[in-house]
């Protein structure tokens, strides 16, 4: 996206697995230039807290990449399963605690 500080929001732009916003591939995301993900648009019943979040985010090492999925409605919800939102290129996060405190750091 470019040097410095990102910002990705996803909006609802459809009512199925990743909210009519398929799949992306970010090539230089970077915890260190303090970029972030916005997904709150397309969480159904989320309450907010990052307590919670894991109920509908996951995040995955796959191939020297981080894979971030989406369970729009969450591990109780029956109405959307979990689709792959957001390839990171090249960056390995450890947890979705390690994403979140970035997210919110800056």
């Amino acid at each position: 996206m470019g040097v410095g500080a990102d910002t990705l929001v996803y909006n609802l732009l459809a009512d199925d697995n990743t909210g009519g916003n398929g799949s992306d591939i970010w090539s230089d995301f970077s915890v260190a230039q303090g970029d972030h993900i916005d997904v709150s648009a397309l969480l159904v019943g989320w309450n907010g807290s990052s307590d919670t979040l894991g109920n509908y985010i996951t995040l995955s090492y796959v191939g020297g990449n981080t894979v971030v999925s989406i369970d729009r409605d969450g591990t109780g919800g029956n109405t959307h399963q979990p689709a792959t939102l957001i390839t990171l290129q090249g960056v390995h996060i450890n947890s979705l605690d390690e994403l979140i405190d970035t997210n919110n750091s800056n």
